[in-house]
């Protein structure tokens, strides 16, 4: 996927990235602004020496070595990343269950039968989309996961637990490094960069809330004919991913995607989604 370049179309929560002058020359870039002056901005990144395509840059420079056929290469890497991308989502489109209570499902006999390159890219989606990650994880992690579950057993990758069901394998958010007490204010918040909390102006003005990660001292601290039948038909491994809330020493839970409590509601809405625009090379 990193030999395959930056997409010309990247499709973010809030915006579309559009590259058009991803073809053109750098120097070609340089002597148009130039010839109209316009004054431009240096990406700071592309001189810091920690970063290993800084290093090869400068090796390239130095040795005068052609890249175009670098570029050619590119060009087919991006192809390749652009199948292989569409073709996982669409097998998680027809075989994974997202929950709106942020965690999944997939289909065990489904996945066991898909090609080994389509599993990798499909646990790597399902653990950075479910743990709330940003970027998604070494390829060599994924592979140690895919041997963990190919022979029965679970494991956690990126904040994502991976538990074999009888028919299935469960991924859930692993029930650590979980945000601590937040006070609840008015207005948007995203807790665990996975869950959009939406509390009303007018609605904390006389019931301050605080927001809290599950803990076991919450669950011994909330009395289980107090809590909704939703929630205590979840799995357990389920309710440690979700916003819990406390008002006047009792706590409670918000159905998410439902608008309840006078207002108050959490969506399921990751940083990045289980499936997005798709690499592109156009």
């Amino acid at each position: 996927d990193g030999l395959a370049a930056m997409a010309a179309v990247r499709e973010l929560a809030a915006c579309r990235v559009l590259r058009p002058l991803l073809a053109f020359p750098k120097a070609r870039l340089i002597a148009t602004l130039n010839q109209r002056g316009i004054d431009w901005v240096e990406d700071p990144s592309n001189s810091n020496p920690k970063y290993a395509r800084t290093a090869l840059r400068h090796d390239l420079a130095e040795r005068d070595i052609d890249t175009s056929e670098v570029g050619i290469a590119t060009e087919r890497f991006a192809r390749a990343r652009q199948v292989l991308e569409t073709e996982a989502a669409r097998w998680l489109a027809r075989f994974a269950e997202l929950d709106p209570c942020g965690f999944a499902r997939i289909d065990r006999a489904a996945f066991i039968h898909a090609p080994e390159e389509i599993r990798l890219r499909v646990l790597a989606r399902l653990s950075r989309c479910i743990g709330g990650g940003i970027y998604g994880p070494d390829i060599a992690s994924v592979e140690r996961l895919l041997i963990r579950l190919e022979s029965g057993k679970g494991a956690t990758l990126g904040g994502a637990r991976f538990h074999p069901l009888t028919d299935g394998i469960g991924i859930f958010r692993e029930a650590r490094n979980l945000p601590g007490v937040q006070r609840l204010t008015t207005g948007l918040l995203k807790w665990d960069r996975r869950f959009l909390i939406s509390v009303p102006q007018d609605r904390l003005a006389a019931d301050p809330m605080t927001i809290h990660a599950w803990s076991p001292e919450m669950n011994d601290k909330w009395p289980k004919k107090s809590r909704p039948d939703w929630y205590r038909a979840l799995p357990g491994m389920a309710r440690a991913g979700l916003p819990h809330f406390e008002s006047r020493g009792s706590i409670m839970a918000f159905r998410p995607g439902r608008v309840e409590n006078n207002g108050v509601s959490a969506r399921f809405a990751p940083t990045m989604a289980l499936s997005g625009g798709g690499f592109s090379v156009a």
